[in-house]
């Protein structure tokens, strides 16, 4: 009898510890999502992003094909976080520059937005190319075909 009880106890015990799962902050998620865009790991920024923020994802690895990232890779590191309910902005630095990117809850978690009108979720556009050698090439290739796009209209 006694086994059986800690058994129930064991089994109540894990099953209120996975109930506790303990969501990740909206800055470790950006940073997270900013790195492996940099690498130009779309597949894995996705994990990190909206449904609609990966369908722009897919589109976004569609024009690069299978270009690679050329020269150093400068980590992104998130330099402050503003949360207001469940939006969330994350500013972040690469070393150089600050730009900020936009954050939803989805169903608990925190999602990267990228919006069609504001790509980068945040400050960056998609408008204009960015003018010095800190923008990643996935940006810096996809503004340039958007920019294609807009000249040949």
């Amino acid at each position: 009898m006694k086994k059986l009880f800690r058994l129930a106890i064991l089994v109540v015990a894990v099953v209120a510890a996975s109930a506790c799962k303990k969501t990740e902050e909206p800055s470790a998620i950006a940073e997270k999502y900013l790195n492996h865009l940099n690498k130009m790991e779309i597949d894995e920024a996705k994990k990190f992003a909206t449904k609609e923020t990966g369908a722009q994802l897919d589109l976004l690895k569609t024009m690069l094909g299978d270009q690679k990232p050329e020269g150093e890779i400068k980590p992104v590191t998130i330099k402050d976080t503003k949360i207001d309910g469940d939006k969330a902005t994350c500013t972040y630095s690469d070393g150089e520059k600050e730009e900020s990117i936009n954050l939803v809850k989805v169903e608990g978690e925190w999602k990267v937005e990228w919006k069609k009108e504001n790509p980068m979720g945040g400050d960056a556009g998609m408008s204009e190319a960015p003018s010095d050698s800190t923008a990643t090439p996935a940006t810096e290739e996809a503004a340039k075909t958007e920019e294609s796009k807009q000249n040949a209209q």
